[in-house]
């Protein structure tokens, strides 16, 4: 894919139904993670974004199960339940851009809309996990 180590990225995996080899081993080895990869964690595919851009997905067998794994584009991670309009629009958005934006204004069908870092949108998708707690491992 001409990554390197330096390239920041999210990557996401779904293990076979009723297996949770990959996520036990990854859940177990966070710190370890997060420093040889800038922070990126693997994390359940369920969580990525609709508007993930997968740059390489492939299968492997790991401890009898088969498990995708993708490695996509870094995105901004939005709150459950946005409108597609509201979707559509943090999907242009470049994490590195929003960072240090507490807040959004943008409009949508003629109507400004606020949207609040760590409550509306995240830089990334480890860091909604994170702060909503929606996975007690990251």
């Amino acid at each position: 894919m001409g990554l390197d180590l330096s390239d920041k990225v999210e990557v996401f995996f779904e293990e076979s139904v009723g297996t949770s080899t990959v996520e036990t081993a990854v859940s177990s080895n966070v710190n370890l993670f997060e420093a040889k990869f800038q922070g990126a964690v693997p994390v359940p595919k369920k969580f990525a974004p609709s508007w993930s851009v997968v740059l390489r997905s492939d299968v492997a067998e790991i401890g009898g199960s088969k498990v995708e794994v993708s490695i996509c584009r870094p995105a901004v991670a939005g709150r459950d339940g946005l409108s597609d309009e509201i979707g559509y629009y943090l999907s242009t958005l470049e994490p590195s851009n929003v960072v240090d934006q507490s807040t959004l204004s943008i409009t949508v069908d003629g109507e400004g809309v606020s949207l609040k870092q760590g409550e509306d949108f995240w830089v990334n998708t480890v860091a909604k996990l994170r702060q909503t707690k929606a996975l007690s491992w990251v």
